[in-house]
């Protein structure tokens, strides 16, 4: 079990040196407000006990012990002067700064009392941050001490996959595999028994994104695929193509009989919504699920409520990517061409939206408070699902999925999907040609996520780092501002009830430079973003290896203990959002946050893009007494967040603090305020 701490308050940033005092003034003197400073304010002293008054200790503010149990009130001081603002506890004096002489490049206001700077409608007061933008697919949850907000079982094999039987098939990944995935043949068995499972998640309080196939058949437990490399045949095959491009991983090189033309295989079972008799949670005793016939995902979401229903959430998505299923899956759904050459085919608009509302509606009836993620879309199929010729076209599917959706649920009654979720990776270089994207570029796709405007790529080289091409439709959305855009598409198709209006989610995400300091930069920068703008759900897909040799060696993964982890012993940044900016957005970000259930926290995220150590000055307004701070950072040559060892000190004057820091080159740092 993961310990949850709170040990005072937190502040993030990517630097390294002093913290200043927010004001500097001359003054003296105290206002006594009346109060008695010889007298006890709370009772009479211990039988002989020679108390102490304010006057016999020096005192001239604030509250002490008269060392006989009891408090005693010594008043307050006349502005500009401060309790304590001499250097002296309890005596009035003048604000002093901390900043040993130290100027400043960049400065971060922070505001206490006031909202997030949102692009879409921008809340006037703090608000909380969801947890579950906090989440990775479950493959990279490498360390339980994370306080991990979500993870996800999902991506292409479990398009097919069966929970009576736990088979699932690759699809054209890796030449159409078909087996027993980890978790044996019991129920839902991958996700329950295997290793992370849904058990794990609860018991660490992380919530779960599983999977719902919705297209009409799953893999079949009868039928194995072994096309591992060294079997017989291997994988990847050897095509040859009279068109397309050659690729082996995509051949079916075990000549699986695919249920897409012939729906007799006995490879595959067919996959409906809803069973229409009893729903069964076990594979023997009057009610059986029946592990080798049809397959009901009203009854798969039965067993996970009867199972699971009682700890940690347990979310549903509707499928993985269905604008590729033809190139993906030609196992299960219809397409032209010839796996290893090339397939395609035709997803409509209708085809998406019809499935949703039939698969939500068998969840909502099964579960009604079963959180729906739909339609699960990447990149241009936010635009086009898989048609590009389809007749309700320029309307981007987003927004014809969306309005449908609308008008289903006030239909229902209640929302079918809870949360409009896509996938958009922008790892894709600006230069085209399949190269790798720069530091430079990483740094900056964060921007593409939420910055209204972002124009230091022309909307042709934005279409080759996140959909690999441009057109009209897809120009339309240039700058990009992803999130604002998406969550104004969505109260636009709810305007008329907007209380069934879904959030937005990207359950899949990657902006490369993952051996790179750069990647893990930029990653804190994106977390800090989801929580800004009101994301309420995201798990990174991170496309590099994660641990080598058991020690991790992935800077984005390492960058989510910057807010859910920074000591080493769950440490986490507070679950309420306010006020953060910074003079010198392009090349810094700043991130600030409060905690629900502690008022004397502030915590505050810093981000240094540039290569060369940069010198911030943070001032916090409206804030609670701070006078410690612990440093704990991601900087280039170590894949891990490790303390400083030199925390700087901090000076406040009554509710305004400042803090001056040097940020190490390309890092990000959390700082605990205490």
């Amino acid at each position: 079990m993961i310990q949850r701490s709170y040990a005072g308050r937190r502040i993030l940033g990517v630097m390294s040196a002093a913290l200043v005092g927010a004001c500097s003034s001359a003054g003296g003197g105290h206002d006594m407000a009346g109060t008695d400073a010889s007298a006890p304010v709370d009772g009479a002293t211990k039988e002989g006990c020679v108390p102490k008054t304010c006057n016999s200790v020096g005192a001239s503010c604030d509250s002490i012990s008269d060392g006989c149990g009891h408090t005693l009130s010594c008043g307050t001081c006349a502005p500009p002067a401060t309790c304590g603002g001499g250097g002296t506890a309890n005596v009035c004096g003048p604000c002093t700064t901390n900043d040993g002489g130290a100027s400043s490049s960049v400065t971060f206001a922070i505001d206490l009392t006031k909202g997030p700077t949102r692009v879409f409608n921008p809340p006037s007061t703090p608000v909380a941050v969801s947890p579950y933008v906090y989440g990775v697919n479950s493959f990279a949850a490498w360390e339980e001490t994370t306080k991990w907000g979500m993870l996800r079982w999902g991506g292409d094999a479990m398009t097919d996959w069966n929970w009576t039987n736990n088979f699932s098939n690759a699809g054209s990944d890796f030449c159409f595999w078909q087996g027993n995935e980890g978790g044996m043949t019991t129920l839902a068995g991958t996700i329950a028994t295997g290793t992370p499972s849904v058990p794990a998640d609860q018991k660490l309080g992380a919530a779960s994104l599983v999977t719902v196939p919705i297209l009409d058949f799953v893999s079949s437990g009868a039928f194995t695929n072994n096309v591992w490399s060294g079997s017989t045949p291997p994988c990847p095959g050897m095509p040859t193509c009279t068109t397309g491009n050659p690729n082996g991983t995509a051949m079916n090189v075990g000549s699986l009989p695919f249920a897409s033309t012939d729906p007799s295989s006995a490879a595959f079972v067919a996959n409906s919504a809803t069973k229409g008799t009893a729903l069964c949670t076990a594979t023997t005793g009057t009610c059986a699920v029946d592990t080798a016939g049809p397959v009901y995902q009203d009854e798969f979401v039965n067993y996970m409520k009867v199972n699971y229903g009682s700890g940690a959430p347990v979310f549903f998505m509707l499928d993985n990517e269905p604008n590729y299923w033809p190139s993906t899956h030609p196992e299960v759904y219809a397409s032209t061409g010839t796996p290893g050459c090339g397939t395609s085919g035709v997803v409509s608009f209708d085809d998406i939206v019809t499935r949703n509302t039939t698969y939500a509606t068998a969840i909502k009836n099964t579960w009604p408070d079963a959180k729906v993620f739909g339609p699960v879309v990447a990149q241009d199929g936010i635009l086009y699902a898989g048609n590009y010729s389809d007749p309700n076209l320029p309307t981007p599917f987003s927004q014809y999925y969306l309005a449908h959706m609308a008008t289903a649920s006030a239909s229902a009654g209640h929302a079918l999907i809870d949360s409009f979720d896509t996938h958009y990776y922008t790892n894709g270089s600006m230069n085209g040609g399949g190269a790798a994207p720069t530091a430079a570029q990483c740094l900056q796709a964060p921007r593409l996520f939420w910055d209204p405007n972002f124009t230091d790529y022309t909307a042709a080289q934005v279409g080759l780092i996140d959909f690999g091409y441009h057109n009209t439709l897809i120009d339309s959305i240039y700058p990009r501002k992803m999130i604002p855009r998406m969550l104004e598409w969505i109260a636009t198709a709810y305007a008329s009830d907007i209380a069934l209006a879904p959030g937005y989610s990207i359950s899949e995400y990657d902006m490369g430079c993952e051996t790179q300091i750069e990647g893990g930069v930029a990653e804190a920068d994106l977390l800090g973003v989801f929580g800004r703008e009101g994301l309420f759900g995201a798990t990174m897909w991170p496309l590099k290896t994660v641990v080598a040799s058991s020690v991790l060696a992935n800077y984005p993964v390492a960058a989510f203990d910057l807010y859910r982890n920074y000591d080493g012993k769950g440490g986490e940044v507070g679950d309420t959002t306010v006020s953060a900016t910074t003079s010198d957005m392009p090349d810094t970000s700043v991130y600030a946050f409060t905690s629900s259930t502690h008022s004397d926290e502030v915590d505050v995220v810093a981000i240094n893009k540039l290569s060369t150590p940069t010198s911030a000055t943070i001032t916090i307004a409206h804030a609670p007494s701070l006078t410690t701070a612990n440093l704990y950072h991601l900087v280039d040559g170590t894949i891990a967040v490790t303390a400083v060892s030199a925390p700087p000190s901090i000076g406040c004057c009554g509710t305004s603090c400042t803090l001056s820091y040097v940020m190490p080159a390309t890092s990000a740092t959390t700082i605990v305020l205490q």
